[in-house]
């Protein structure tokens, strides 16, 4: 390998590091804002699909779909995107950071069991045993089985978002193959976004200055540029690379509201998070099986 390819590899890492700190960032964003979380969801959709859309002109990446179909698909995954943020938001804004991206980690479960079954793969026993950690993990995690209690509110709100984006993921694989990443983004974003204008549309006006400065900080920086920086990133390291270091996003989540919000997870979070990284850890590294 030459050292130019060693030098782009060392850069790809790195360009990888920073955007699962970015996307781990994410989670903070409910806690500064007075939007609600659909307000915040439909205007970081749209500033990161305008982010998407400049990066493509300016690196020549085409914005052309050759076929209907896949227009289809991105209205489709758009509309369950739209969803997922919003769920994502609402889990942060009623609990933690913590819990919250925690009840997001029920993403490797449900892709775990609903993966085969959409694409007919066999279910194998390791999958089984990583969705039983994934479960016990959200059990650690659970304060009390009480609808009345925020931090149940938001593990629920986290898992409905997690089921969200194993779906939004299994429409992606099924239907798009030869479109660059970028592109995939943002159209995905842009259809999000205008799923949810009309549903907030009587109250966007009234955003703050301030919320308006952030949003657009969530929607640049925090979307837009993150996902650039994941899909150039993939060019010089493996996928499986990749996909270990984007499962560090809850643990960079946590610590960033620790550091930043003062939330300092409790015993039972940290032992259910534990188990929940460990189980997107064992997923991202085992061989793949075959298709």
């Amino acid at each position: 390998m030459s050292s130019a390819t060693h030098a782009q590899r060392r850069m790809s890492l790195v360009q990888m590091h920073v955007a699962v700190i970015l996307a781990g960032g994410t989670g903070l964003f409910p806690k500064y804002l007075a939007t609600s979380p659909m307000v915040t969801a439909c205007v970081r959709c749209f500033f990161g699909a305008a982010t998407l859309f400049l990066i493509a002109r300016v690196l020549g990446i085409s914005l052309r779909l050759d076929r209907g179909r896949t227009l289809v698909a991105f209205m489709l995954s758009g509309v369950i995107l739209a969803f997922h943020w919003f769920a994502f938001f609402q889990a942060i804004a009623v609990s933690t950071v913590a819990i919250g991206v925690l009840g997001f980690g029920s993403l490797t479960l449900f892709s775990t069991f609903l993966e085969p079954l959409v694409f007919r793969e066999r279910l194998r026993a390791v999958d089984v045993a990583t969705g039983a950690l994934v479960v016990a993990g959200l059990l650690l995690i659970t304060p009390e089985f009480d609808l009345g209690n925020t931090h149940t509110q938001g593990l629920l709100w986290g898992i409905a978002s997690g089921f969200l984006y194993a779906i939004f993921f299994l429409i992606t694989r099924s239907s798009v193959r030869a479109v660059p990443p970028v592109t995939v983004a943002m159209y995905q974003q842009g259809f999000a976004g205008v799923v949810l204008l009309p549903l907030v549309w009587t109250t966007v006006g009234a955003t703050s200055g301030r919320d308006w400065a952030t949003l657009l900080l969530l929607g640049v920086v925090f979307t837009g540029l993150m996902q650039w920086m994941v899909a150039s990133s993939l060019r010089h390291i493996k996928v499986q690379t990749g996909s270990v270091l984007l499962s560090l996003e809850p643990v960079y989540a946590i610590l960033l509201a620790w550091a930043l919000l003062s939330e300092r997870p409790d015993l039972r979070t940290v032992a259910g998070g534990v188990l929940l990284c460990g189980a997107v850890l064992w997923t991202s590294l085992r061989p793949r099986r075959s298709a």
